[in-house]
């Protein structure tokens, strides 16, 4: 009985501790890490998921846009966008970050 006791005991005692550990860091470590928004030469823009394999990436390289696709057989340049330039960012409601298209 004893066992059982301290058993339970210890998992009252860790199991919230893994769990605020994790979400600790979820919340401040990885998830800095996965923000699109990039501060060196090469930012995704935005991600739109086609499914659940695949996305397409808007991409700032050098001053230059492209449109790039993203899926099990690896990436692939779509197009460049010569001449176009992103409108300028209008603040989401939600406070997620920006939006770069006129839809909701």
């Amino acid at each position: 009985m004893g066992d059982l006791f301290e058993a339970v005991l210890r998992l009252l005692i860790f199991l919230p501790l893994v769990a605020a550990l994790a979400y600790f860091s979820l919340k401040y470590g990885l998830g800095k890490k996965w923000q699109f928004q990039g501060t060196g030469s090469i930012k995704v823009l935005d991600r739109v998921s086609l499914n659940a394999k695949s996305q397409l990436y808007l991409v700032e390289a050098g001053g230059k846009y492209f449109v790039l696709a993203s899926g099990e057989q690896g990436a692939q340049l779509i197009t460049e966008l010569s001449g176009w330039r992103p409108p300028d960012p209008v603040p989401t409601t939600a406070g997620t970050g920006w939006r770069l298209w006129g839809g909701r």
